[in-house]
């Protein structure tokens, strides 16, 4: 019963699934997964669950959003970094689960920034609310149009994420920012050159130097697109 479910979806080409992640699944990509001998939802080794002819042949999207919702790589996580909304960190700890992004699904990431940035945008546009695989996401693939988001959505009241304004700073640095780069916040997170610096202390103030940062490149970038 389960396989004729996944096999009318993948016959109905306007149907996707929203999967958990909030970023839709099309139906076909649904049926390789499920359809697969070894898969498991809850699986820590072999994880990958489209061929590699197959993988080929999906869209950009597609991959993307296979990614974002069935990575392909597990690693055992020893210590949990919980997010603390006192404090900025330079990097995005990896997840509770100790699931990741694959060879594959990092090289998709890395290649496409402006196909996949765009995607990503998309997805956060329709309800997704971003976990730290989406962020590296964003981060990998220089997701400057996920910028807007962040910065309106990292302070909820009663639940501020800063794992978000570390997304903002990372693709900030990733994109080689000229401001970022001479910025206090850049020389106290990455100026030492240490792989995990000590984070920085949370304030309005701090915010506020991000957010002017972060919206005069996303409008330098958006200016550039529409040249």
């Amino acid at each position: 019963m389960k396989c004729l479910f996944l096999l009318l979806s993948v016959l109905l080409s306007s149907q996707i699934v929203v999967a958990q992640t909030g970023c839709p699944v099309s139906g076909r990509v649904e049926f390789m997964v499920h359809s697969h001998p070894n898969y498991h939802e809850n699986a820590t080794s072999n994880r990958i669950w489209i061929t590699e002819e197959d993988y080929e042949n999906l869209s950009i999207k597609d991959k993307l959003h296979y990614a974002l919702n069935y990575p392909e790589s597990y690693s055992q996580i020893c210590y949990f970094q919980r997010q603390d909304p006192n404090e900025i960190r330079g990097h995005i700890s990896g997840t509770m689960s100790g699931l990741r992004f694959s060879e594959r699904q990092r090289k998709l990431l890395l290649s496409q920034h402006d196909s996949i940035g765009i995607y990503l945008a998309e997805c956060v546009e329709i309800g997704a609310i971003p976990d730290r695989l989406m962020l590296q996401a964003m981060v990998w693939s220089k997701a400057w149009l996920c910028i807007p988001y962040l910065l309106e959505n990292f302070d909820q009241g009663s639940i501020r994420n800063t794992e978000y304004l570390t997304a903002i700073l990372l693709i900030l640095w990733s994109c080689e920012d000229e401001a970022f780069l001479k910025s206090t916040i850049y020389q106290e997170l990455y100026g030492s050159g240490e792989f995990r610096a000590p984070p920085i202390p949370y304030s309005e103030k701090t915010r506020a130097e991000i957010e002017s940062l972060a919206m005069n490149f996303y409008q330098k970038k958006w200016q550039e697109r529409n040249k």
